[in-house]
Order: C-alpha cells, then structure tokens, then sequence
C-alpha cells in the first residue's frame, strides 16, 4: 500500500501547480536558494519560511506545505479518522454512533451494503477515491446535490428529515474533513493528523442550508413528523383493543408481546423497558422507579434527572407483570431484569429490537399503519391528555420531558376523523343551520 501512494504521489507531483499569486512571491538569493514566506500563525511573525535549490523543488515544497498529506484519499482517511473515534469515545452511547456511522458510510458511500430499496447507491464512488486536496468546494457540491437526488429516486421520497441529512453528510464527510484540517488533530497514536489546510466541505453545507430554503430546491422537511397526519404518529383506541386481543388470543403472549403491551399501558421507552429491574418496582405503592435503560450495548444509568423518575402502576401494567412472572418462572430464565431472555451475552435480558419487531409483526398481521415503539408513548401521552383528570405537571413528568418537549411533540388527537366531526357537530349544536 505504502509503495502504491508513494507511486501515486510521484505521479501527482509532475503535474504540481501553485497560484501566480504564490509564484510572484518566490524569491532568490545566494544564500538561500529559492525561497517564500508563507503565513503561518503557528510561526515566529506569523510566517514560515520554506526554501530549496531549484524553483521547481521550491514549488512542490508549497504544494506539499499548503497541502500536507492531502494525496490520501476519503476511502484511505475513512478507517484513521473511525480508529481515532474509537480511542477517543468509549461509552455504548459514542458506540453505537460509531456503528451507525459505519453503517451509514457502507450505505451511502461505498455502496457495499444497500437498504430497503435493494439498489446500490453509487454517486459517492466518485468521489471517495480522489485525493482530498482535489476536493474543492464546487467537486463536493456537485456530488452531494447528485447523492441527495440519487437517494431521492431510489428511496422514492421527495424529502427526507433533518436528522437523516446530518446522518448522511454531517457526521460522515463533514466530519473526516473537519478531522483532517484541524491543526490539533491527532490519530490513534497521538501523532499529529493534519491533512489539508482549509476544510472544504464547510462552504458546501452553508450552499446546501441556503437552497433548502428555496421552495424549488427543498429536500429537508424540519422534523421528522412534519408531514404526517396526527392518526399517522398515534395509535387509535381501536388499534390498541386490536393488538392487545390479537396477542391475549393467538398465543403471542410472549415476553416480547407483553413488553408490546406494558409499552402501551406506560409510555416507557424500549430502552427503559429492557433495562427494567425487579429492585426498581414497588407494587404495593403502585410505583415503578425509572433509573437504567438497556441497550444491545449494555445497561446504563439514564443521565438526566427529566429521564430518571417515578411513574404509576396502573392495575393494567400490574396485570401484565403478573404475567411476566409468571412466564420467567416457567421458562427458568435467571436474572434481576422483568422482562428476561435466554440470551446469557445480555444477562438474560430482553433484547432492545425485540418490542419493534413485535409491533411490526402485530401491525402487519391486523393491516395497522406501522409506528414506532415511541408512537406507544405519544398515544398514551396524548390518551392521559384528552380523557383523564390527571394534572399536567404529573403526566408530563411521567414521560420524562420538558414541558414544551411534551406538548411540541407528545401531544396528539387519537380519535379518528369522523369522531372528530362528530365532537364538532356536538359543539357547534346551537349555532343555527347555514
């Protein structure tokens, strides 16, 4: 590998060039040879004095000065820049962002794996492979205005959110080069790791915000849940009574269906739900205390003190544990956790897909639009809103958010459009016939 860059870097070098600006610049002497100064605040006078005997070495000394190790290509920075993440962040949190990351750049940029449309997506193997001091500002806006729309087609959405965009560009490419252009960056070992001077990709991610904005070139939508129908995030009740039969009547009361229902019945996360230990229920209170939240990567102590709290047993989630209980002990399954597995790698804990797997299933066996884990938690949230007595600043603290958090993005109609017409008719009974 070593000889190939070295081939490819002589190569490169012959058809070396530098700005007329910077050749004016070029002076000689007797003593010095040819030589330049060039700024540098790092330097005495802020400038660096770089000299050799012909002017053609003296240019590719500028080259290499301006330039650094830019000869590297994103495909060659990739697994430095991901071994310097690792040695820096070591928490299942920065992990899991790590894999993310990994899955996102085998996705979207070199195509080694493909997603739900069954296509490669191939606009980045274009650029991946050029050396980063080729990458201009135009190169990168080029490539990313053609990924956004290969990815567009492919995945047949005319949008997607803010968080994916970040996903994609930001945490990728936007990171590496920011990596390679910070003057105190450093690899695995500590040595210094800066590659190019100036980064790139900053003036392309201001160019992509400001067409955005423009009615003909928005691809972002501003959340997730921007363009979706209220009866689109929450369950109905008739979805509920649904599930909750299918799984009490077709022998899908397994420790995943009865985590699906206790979903319902609290609003816990999966994480808190999989996390749950037996040390942190008080049933004779009627109180369950949320301190941990579990993930495929391990058990953690939620960080904040919003996240960590206590909420009510109702005699609906009681049931459930019973049920729980008892199924533990017929299975034999050891452990602290509630909902257990028989998987010793995660000390016999439930695993964290499995509540997603399980409403997928259920959702398709009954023809239910499909929602996340999470949709659980609005549509009590949001049931706990229109129909109980229960006060505010207690059903806001029983999800774990901020009182604006709660309201923003919790906080939905569960009826469905004729029941809403019909609560309107009920209103509107004593205004006169048009």
């Amino acid at each position: 590998m070593e000889s190939e860059n070295k081939q490819r870097e002589t190569e490169l070098m012959k058809r070396v060039k530098i700005d007329d600006t910077l050749r004016e610049k070029i002076g000689h002497c007797k003593s010095l040879g040819y030589y330049i100064y060039l700024k540098d605040n790092t330097k005495v006078g802020n400038r660096k004095l770089l000299k050799a005997a012909t002017e053609k070495d003296l240019v590719q000394k500028i080259f290499l000065y301006l330039h650094g190790g830019g000869f590297i290509t994103l495909r060659e920075l990739y697994p430095k820049w991901k071994l310097y993440r690792e040695s820096l962040f070591k928490t299942p949190n920065n992990r899991n962002t790590i894999n993310r990351n990994e899955c996102t750049w085998k996705k979207y940029y070199t195509g080694e794996t493909v997603g739900k449309h069954k296509e490669k997506i191939l606009a980045s193997l274009k650029i991946i492979d050029i050396p980063i001091y080729e990458l201009t500002p135009q190169k990168l806006l080029a490539w990313a205005q053609e990924l956004i729309n290969e990815i567009k087609e492919k995945e047949d959405t005319p949008y997607f959110d803010r968080k994916k965009f970040e996903r994609i560009f930001c945490s990728i490419i936007g990171a590496m080069l920011r990596y390679a252009s910070d003057e105190l960056s450093t690899d695995a070992e500590g040595k210094p790791a800066q590659i190019i001077k100036v980064n790139p990709w900053e003036p392309v991610l201001r160019k992509l915000n400001e067409l955005n904005k423009s009615t003909r070139h928005s691809f972002i939508t501003p959340s997730a849940i921007s363009n979706k129908l209220p009866r689109e995030i929450v369950f109905s009740e008739h979805d509920i009574n649904a599930i909750f039969k299918w799984i009490d009547t077709h022998k899908m009361e397994t420790e995943t269906g009865l985590a699906v229902e206790f979903a319902f019945v609290t609003g816990l996360r999966p994480s808190e739900i999989v996390g749950l230990k037996v040390s942190d229920l008080n049933i004779q209170s009627s109180l369950m205390y949320i301190r941990h939240a579990a993930d495929n990567n391990g058990d953690k102590l939620l960080k904040t003190g919003n996240s960590q709290r206590m909420v009510p047993l109702c005699e609906k989630a009681k049931a459930i544990l019973e049920k729980v209980d008892r199924f533990n002990r017929e299975k034999g399954y050891p452990g602290d956790y509630v909902f257990r597995s028989d998987d010793s790698k995660i000390g016999y804990r439930l695993h964290y897909f499995g509540i997603r797997s399980k409403l997928r299933k259920l959702t398709s066996k009954l023809n239910i639009i499909y929602r996340s884990p999470n949709s659980c938690r609005k549509t009590l949230n949001s049931l706990l809103k229109a129909g109980s007595d229960i006060p505010d600043k207690e059903r806001i603290d029983m999800f774990g958010h901020t009182c604006e958090v709660n309201e923003k993005y919790y906080s939905f109609f569960t009826d469905e459009p004729k029941e809403i017409a019909a609560m309107m008719d009920q209103t509107l009974r004593t205004i006169d016939n048009p």
